[in-house]
């Protein structure tokens, strides 16, 4: 705690109609409102460069754009840029577009983002990375088909 913030907490502890105290109380809380915002610009701004430390949600994504969820809006036809990481992938994907659809959903807002490429080999990467994942859940559900059959037939076999 700095000493600013102990001195703070004195005032606070004051009740007082004194407007210099008021008006300090004041001053202060707008500063930590914007101390606030610079810490989460610039830990942003660090975070973007360290794809690793990124938060990362379940979205729908297709090769022409991707839905996602968030606390706060985006204004529509917003430009907006983002990076794909796919897993044993080492570079990202980087696409650029504007938003869509905006919607409220649940506690959040659902928005869609329709990507704008220049650049037909990303295109063409991300379209690869789909497919994979798409291979990857229908082996998966494959497999538990599968397993639950095989389960029904040893079950099966018991009783004959």
């Amino acid at each position: 705690i700095y000493p600013i913030d102990s001195a703070m907490l004195k005032l606070y502890a004051q009740e007082t109609s004194n407007p210099d105290v008021t008006l300090l109380i004041n001053m202060y809380e707008s500063l930590e409102v914007i101390v606030e915002a610079i810490r989460q610009l610039y830990s942003e701004l660090v975070l973007w460069h360290v794809p690793n430390k990124w938060k990362t949600q379940d979205v729908n994504l297709s090769k022409g754009g991707v839905a996602f969820k968030a606390p706060f809006s985006i204004g529509m036809f917003a430009p907006l840029q983002v990076k794909f990481i796919f897993e044993e992938q080492e570079k990202p994907l980087c696409f650029e577009g504007k938003i869509q659809s905006v919607m409220p959903y649940d506690e959040e807002i659902r928005m869609a983002l329709n990507f704008e490429f220049p650049d037909p080999k990303v295109q063409q990467e991300l379209q690869q990375e789909i497919q994979k994942f798409e291979v990857a859940q229908s082996l998966k559900i494959a497999r538990q088909k599968r397993n639950e059959r095989l389960a029904t037939q040893t079950t099966a076999s018991k009783f004959v």
